[in-house]
């Protein structure tokens, strides 16, 4: 009824209007609505359609704006009068236009024919129960002033295609099921109208059958048959599950018997592993601490060897520290001496007295000692300084020949006879010649120096050997440490593979304690719910054949409940 009434607002050019209920809609929402429709038509002109059906009527109060209307067109109160006195401004150029009375009254009446001309009300109700003979005693316009819509019977052809066409993309099962359904679904409508009509004779009462019952019986039957294959496919894929897990769990009891012997099988080698590493891991220890034990005592022999070097060798630069004074003594000597000097000296046919001892001292220290008499006359002298530049140079590098250990010792012999003379002193050269007096400074400062380098040559000697002593101490303390630490890692590394068979039998033993838990949780659900197996495989039979009845069992479910 509603699709045909919007078709037909549709052909003829009509707006269609229609009430949005809410949970709040009333009297006041109504009246709303309706003010608009009759501004609508009365002042715009717009061709109306307003579809009422029987579920929008919230409050049974809206009949009697719906009673008014059909009756008269005019529906009291509906408008306020300053609503009235708008309405009534409004229609007067219309009024003018088509040369009428503009007065309040006729503007009004005015207003009110265009409603009634412009506005059309379609009344969807239905038949069914005793709604409809209720409000139309109480509200005779519904049928007094409305036109009755007459629907006949659909034919069974209509029928047949209608549901064809609804359950087209239902399984069904296969097409001479399918067409069985679709032809079952016009029969039943047809016979329970024939069933009514027989029931109006004998009992005077009416069971009212419409095409909307027809379609409800196709989509309750949609609906449930969904319901009841997914609720049937739901139950056999339970018992499908627990007969499935009936069977895994017979088959695991084995395998986790299995499981557990060699479980128990690794314990047994795991700890056999265990067991071996023990006392070798005792051993290396005590291995590792007695080579800790080694390492500290070569290391404070060492430190003892290293303390005593260090004192020699703190005496040594002291008393080489004593012989600088010397060194520098016999440098400012060398400084004092000049080339004219020196030429003077050397130009002497005759020296003065004790001045060839000086030069004779200076011959001797610069021999290289291959002469066992050295020549130390004047003319040898003369003939030493012949070059002076070269002179100086050999008197400049003799300290550094002494260190270096190119002098004979016995140069310096043959010189303390020289020495010990009276004469030999800078103060009693100085008197004779100022190059000669620094001469004998030089002599006398380089022999200081020579005496105190002798005397400690042989803590030199010393320091040496103690400096070699002290380099094989070392090595060998470094030797002793890395046989330390080669000995503790290596009960470190014992120590981390006895721990690591620990973890790894720990970790065995907890796979096994698991897997004698499971094999009883298996072993109980076998004793338990073994029984229940063939129960459930006896259910999922019946289940699939209720399955393959289902469509039958639902098809006359849905029609019972549709039309009884």
């Amino acid at each position: 009824k509603q699709s045909l009434t919007r078709l037909a607002a549709f052909v003829s050019g009509f707006s269609l209007a229609q009430l949005v209920i809410s949970a709040t809609y009333g009297v006041s929402e109504l009246k709303r609505d309706l003010q608009a429709m009759y501004r609508r038509c009365g002042v715009r002109g717009e061709s109306t359609l307003f579809l009422l059906t029987d579920q929008q009527i919230a409050d049974e109060r809206f009949l009697v704006y719906i009673n008014d209307l059909l009756s008269s067109g005019e529906i009291p109160g509906l408008f306020p009068p300053e609503d009235v006195d708008e309405i009534v401004a409004q229609m007067r150029p219309l009024m003018k236009r088509e040369r009428r009375f503009e007065g309040k009254a006729d503007c009004w009446a005015a207003f009110l024919a265009r409603v009634r001309a412009k506005l059309h009300v379609a009344l969807s109700f239905s038949p069914v129960g005793e709604a409809m003979a209720t409000r139309t005693r109480r509200f005779p316009a519904l049928i007094n002033c409305a036109v009755i819509d007459w629907f006949m019977p659909w034919p069974e052809e209509a029928l047949v295609s209608v549901s064809k066409s609804f359950l087209a993309e239902v399984d069904l099962g296969t097409a001479q099921q399918h067409a069985s359904v679709c032809a079952f679904m016009p029969f039943a409508f047809i016979e329970v109208d024939a069933l009514s009509k027989r029931y109006l004779e004998q009992e005077r009462r009416y069971n009212w059958t419409t095409p909307k019952s027809f379609l409800e019986l196709i989509s309750l039957f949609t609906s449930m048959l969904a319901q009841r294959r997914a609720r049937g496919d739901a139950q056999i894929l339970r018992y499908q599950t627990g007969v499935h897990k009936l069977a895994t769990t017979a088959e695991s009891v084995s395998v986790l018997e299995q499981q557990l012997q060699s479980k128990q099988q690794q314990v047994e080698e795991k700890r056999a592993q265990c067991d071996a590493l023990v006392p070798r891991m005792a051993e290396q220890k005590d291995r590792a601490a007695e080579e800790s034990r080694a390492a500290a005592r070569v290391a404070d022999e060492t430190a003892g060897k290293e303390a005593a070097v260090l004192t020699m060798k703190a005496k040594i630069d002291a008393d080489l520290e004593a012989a600088e004074p010397a060194l520098q003594q016999a440098a400012a000597a060398l400084d004092s001496l000049n080339k004219k000097e020196l030429s003077e000296l050397r130009g002497l046919g005759k020296p003065p007295s004790g001045v060839d001892d000086v030069t004779a001292a200076v011959l001797l220290m610069l021999g290289d000692g291959t002469k066992k008499n050295v020549d130390t006359s004047w003319k040898a002298t003369q003939a030493l300084m012949r070059d002076l530049n070269t002179f100086m140079a050999d008197l400049a590098a003799f300290r550094a020949r002494i260190d270096e250990g190119d002098v004979p010792k016995s140069n310096f012999c043959s010189i303390r006879p020289l020495l010990e003379k009276e004469h030999f002193n800078v103060d009693a050269m100085r008197l004779k010649s100022v190059a000669a007096a620094g001469l004998c400074e030089w002599v006398l400062s380089i022999v200081e120096y020579w005496d105190i380098n002798e005397s400690i040559e042989p803590m030199r000697a010393g320091a040496r050997q103690a400096e070699m002593d002290l380099s094989d101490a070392i090595d060998a303390k470094n030797g002793a440490t890395r046989s330390a630490e080669m000995a503790e890692a290596a009960s470190n590394e014992t120590t981390e593979a006895y721990e690591a068979a620990l973890l790894d039998k720990d970790a065995v033993v907890a796979e096994g304690e698991l897997c004698v838990r499971k094999l009883a949780l298996a072993q109980r659900l076998m004793a338990s719910l073994g029984s229940e197996g063939d129960r459930w495989r006896s259910a999922i039979v019946t289940l699939s054949i209720d399955h393959d009845r289902l469509v039958g069992d639902v098809l006359l479910s849905a029609a019972f409940l549709s039309y009884a």
